[in-house]
């Protein structure tokens, strides 16, 4: 996933498009995971519907 984000902000179905056989609640564990140990950044905009992005903190690029 890390790789995935080097070239941009993904939201979370591009994430599914990019691994179709992982399951939903997998990806979500490994997400939460990822931005627990401040490799990730989540950015969620409050607008209907929702909308969820994530890219690499300074700590994931390196």
């Amino acid at each position: 996933m890390l790789y995935h984000l080097l070239d941009g902000t993904k939201r979370f179905n591009e994430f599914r498009k990019i691994c179709p056989t992982i399951t939903q609640r997998m990806l979500t564990l490994q997400l939460r995971e990822l931005e627990r140990d401040g490799l990730i950044h989540r950015e969620v905009y409050q607008q209907v519907p929702p909308k969820v992005e994530y890219s690499l903190t300074p700590l994931g690029k390196r």
